[in-house]
């Protein structure tokens, strides 16, 4: 497996994240403050396998006890900001699969704790392949007001967990 080089995408994420951003402040409610998100991750790491405790708490004492390092300067993103905005479609989802995905990403942040590691590139492609996903399901939900026939997949998703839990967290 190739370690992902964090510093390819300095300076090249800032603008995106702000316009993610923007979105989300718009049309989703309020992720949790970032000291009530990292509770609620380090109660989530004393679930883990034994080995995934040790990397997980590492990494939550990194982020807690040298916080000057979470603001990666060239993207412009905090720590403090992005993880609760990423932490939000985790927190009260129990399925494993998603939790996982969450976690691989915030245990990677073990084989790189610059700040760029931190914010920049790891919860940077979580946070936006999320925001993406519910712009796309916000914009379908507008675009199909009747379910006919010959949408009756879109009908059985949109019934779905997902679709609703998603909608749970939407403005209005």
């Amino acid at each position: 497996m190739s370690k992902l080089d964090v510093h390819t995408y300095d300076g090249e994420l800032g603008k995106n994240y702000l316009n993610l951003v923007d979105w989300d402040d718009k049309n989703l409610l309020i992720s949790p403050d970032f000291n009530s998100c990292m509770e609620e991750i380090k109660e989530y790491i004393l679930t883990l396998p034994k080995p995934l405790q040790i990397i997980g708490k590492n990494i939550y004492f990194i982020l807690i006890d040298d916080q000057k390092n979470n603001y990666d300067p060239s993207n412009k993103i905090k720590v403090e900001d992005i993880l609760p905005r990423v932490w939000r479609f985790y927190r009260k989802n129990d399925n494993l699969d998603d939790k996982f995905v969450f976690m691989q990403q915030f245990l990677d942040i073990s084989r790189g704790t610059c700040p760029q590691g931190r914010a920049g590139a790891r919860l940077y492609q979580l946070y936006h392949m999320l925001i993406t996903d519910c712009q796309q399901f916000f914009k379908n939900q507008r675009e199909i007001v009747d379910v006919s026939e010959k949408n009756q997949a879109n009908k059985h998703f949109y019934e779905s967990s997902m679709y609703c839990w998603v909608l749970g967290l939407k403005k209005n």
